[in-house]
């Protein structure tokens, strides 16, 4: 019997780099609506969504908006964000829990139902995450986890960065199995995320191309408009990246069709978050 999936999307309006972030607007929604919408996409999640916020007044936006969208809410800790996953988990009985976050607007749920599939066909793994050993742009990250594993690690995590992080306990303690999900393709170097405001004028400018497809645009739509116009990777992305990019095109190992995965399993490299208490 498939075990009960839930997806909690961790947002708040108190990022400290970018404020308000998750309500700045991409098309004609908000990039929090954007990221509900394409994960709703996603046959593995089928629509059991739930968004996880603070109690905080100035969050209330946030819960009116997931109310609007038609999924779940928890509110509860802004530093503790571990325990308010456990509580939502635990709230929408969940048995597997997928963890996405609210500044990835062009998360992508094919590879959500990728990571999902190779997850639920390997027996005993506790955790899986295409964010292990990097490989798929960030911005579509992508974590799973038994409701066991997130309890253990709700009951046995002590410090602050465990904590405010959710998963670290998870992939660094070594108490658990993990299975890291690779793309054939190294494109870890290009950023798909909302950190600063560079990469939200980014992401207007290529999301302007990939509208045509809708909100139903994958990560080979993503890398066809690149390719074609690699010019909008200098709005924002790290220097060397659009010339590493230019590069991987004329090499011809520059993917812009659906890629075989591979995977490795129970490696404990850590991997950064970039999503602080979101």
């Amino acid at each position: 019997m498939r075990r009960k999936t839930v997806c909690i999307i961790q947002a708040r309006t108190g990022s400290t780099r970018l404020p308000g972030k998750v309500l700045y607007k991409i098309g004609d929604c908000s990039i929090l609506s954007l990221v509900i919408r394409r994960v709703a996409l996603s046959k593995a999640v089928n629509r059991s969504i739930v968004v996880a916020t603070t109690h905080r007044g100035e969050d209330d936006v946030i819960a009116a908006l997931a109310r609007s969208e038609g999924v779940g809410l928890y509110r509860g800790s802004e530093r503790d964000v571990l325990d308010r996953y456990y509580q939502a988990a635990f709230q929408w009985q969940a048995e597997v829990v997928i963890r996405i976050t609210s500044d990835c607007p062009l998360i992508d749920y094919e590879v959500i139902d990728r990571v999902t599939e190779q997850f639920l066909d390997a027996p005993d793994v506790d955790y899986a995450s295409n964010r292990i050993i990097p490989s798929y742009p960030k911005g579509l990250d992508t974590e799973i986890f038994t409701m066991d594993a997130l309890r253990q690690a709700w009951q046995e995590s002590q410090t602050a960065y465990d904590r405010e992080h959710v998963t670290p306990y998870l992939y660094r303690s070594g108490r658990f199995k993990l299975l890291n999900i690779l793309y054939e393709t190294d494109l870890s170097y290009l950023n798909l995320s909302v950190d600063y405001e560079t990469d939200y004028r980014f992401l207007l400018a290529l999301y302007r191309h990939l509208n045509g497809e809708g909100n139903s645009f994958t990560l080979s739509d993503i890398l066809k408009v690149l390719k074609v116009q690699p010019e909008l990777l200098k709005i924002s992305q790290k220097d060397g990246v659009y010339e590493r990019f230019l590069f991987h095109g004329r090499g011809g190992d520059l993917q812009i069709n659906p890629l075989k995965d591979d995977s490795t399993g129970d490696t404990g490299k850590e991997f950064d978050r970039r999503d602080g208490h979101s």
